[in-house]
């Protein structure tokens, strides 16, 4: 498996506790440009954040993270 492939995998298990995810390439394929919180990078740190804000009912959270496409 290709690291990206495992990091999108980490970040859609981090994000998906409570909550639905997507994962998306370009930022054109974004259905809101509102967000209550954006985390920045879903490396341990990132995920865990990204863990527990997906807890909180009715938020909006964006994870960002850099990679190739």
């Amino acid at each position: 498996m290709k690291f990206q492939g495992i990091l999108q995998w980490v970040l859609l298990s981090a994000v998906m506790r409570s909550s639905m995810a997507a994962v998306y390439t370009s930022p054109t394929q974004l259905k809101t440009t509102t967000y209550d919180y954006i985390v920045i990078g879903s490396g341990a740190g990132g995920g865990a954040v990204a863990g527990r804000l997906a807890e909180i009912p009715n938020i909006k959270i964006l994870v960002v993270e850099a990679g190739v496409s």
